[in-house]
């Protein structure tokens, strides 16, 4: 500014005297978007704390966490425009604070994330049965024994288990041994035993009888509840006795099931026809095969035992 020949400086022209204020208007505008922003900046992260800390949120609390950071961003931004920085380098320095936010944001919302949910795991059971004698034990296998539900067509059972007698007195009992074939331990798990009325036998009382088949007379039923059953270990169930019948008496076929029943899972079915012979010229049992539900099978047997 140039001084006049009096030593005095000359008043400033209208045009400089408007830039002048509209520049201090300017910066008392800046200066109270900078109060502003920090004001949300602290309410940001005032409320980012209470979702944490009450309300247990962390992700809601990362969002208000990187809002109150946005808003601190700007107000710096601003500040440094009024304390005379360039905007370039107001503008570099709040592009960094964001992108900062962003970055930290999301590695705390990644270290966050749901896991991925594993296909639980369930136990795996087989089932042994033990007939004449311990060294009678084999198993009910699934190509040979296992049932797709409820047997509604006999037809469909391909396994006969064939259990001589040497005499009406002298009857065999069967002894069912649940296995827990996996790695993990299995909960209690019903066990049901369904037989029709041609055979008829004598549990203990640990076996209950239910009533579940009233819609059809001619099945019988007791169920049994195991104990917990650890990995590759199995439980004895009590001894199912047989007692005279008419299907032994009258050398009668006879359907018989044993059920699995897991909590909130898939029931493990194995059916069988069963055949007790009153023979001598066998003390072992044995195992037929059906052939494309060939009707002729429980016949057949019946007549190699004769």
């Amino acid at each position: 500014m140039h001084e006049n020949d009096d030593g005095r400086c000359p008043e400033n022209s209208p045009n400089e005297q408007q830039r002048e204020n509209a520049s201090g208007t300017k910066t008392k505008g800046r200066k109270r978007r900078v109060i502003l922003y920090g004001a949300l900046a602290g309410l940001g992260l005032a409320i980012g704390g209470f979702v944490a800390s009450i309300v247990h949120s962390p992700r809601l609390a990362t969002v208000f966490f990187f809002g109150g950071l946005v808003m601190a961003a700007f107000a710096v931004r601003l500040d440094l425009i009024n304390n005379g920085s360039k905007h370039k380098k107001a503008d570099t320095v709040w592009g960094s604070i964001v992108i900062l936010g962003v970055c930290v944001s999301a590695l705390v919302l990644w270290q966050l994330r749901e896991p991925s949910p594993q296909p639980k795991i369930f136990p795996h059971f087989k089932v042994s049965l033990i007939t004449i004698n311990p060294d009678s034990e084999f198993e009910l296998t699934n190509e040979i024994f296992e049932s797709i539900g409820l047997i509604k067509d006999p037809m469909t059972i391909r396994g006969c288990i064939v259990i001589p007698a040497k005499s009406i007195e002298a009857l065999p009992s069967l002894r069912f041994i649940i296995n827990n074939d996996s790695d993990i331990k299995s909960e209690p798990v019903e066990v049901v035993f369904d037989f029709n009325d041609a055979f008829n036998f004598e549990a203990d009382s640990r076996w209950m009888r239910s009533r579940r088949n009233l819609d059809s007379p001619k099945i019988s039923t007791v169920a049994y509840k195991t104990d917990e059953i650890y990995p590759r270990l199995g439980q004895t169930l009590p001894d199912l006795h047989l007692i005279p019948s008419a299907g032994i008496s009258n050398r009668i076929m006879g359907i018989a099931s044993l059920q699995i029943v897991p909590v909130n899972r898939y029931d493990q079915f194995f059916a069988f026809w069963l055949f007790v012979p009153i023979t001598t010229n066998s003390t072992h049992t044995t195992i037929f095969l059906a052939t494309n539900g060939d009707v002729r099978v429980p016949s057949a047997v019946s007549d190699s035992f004769k």
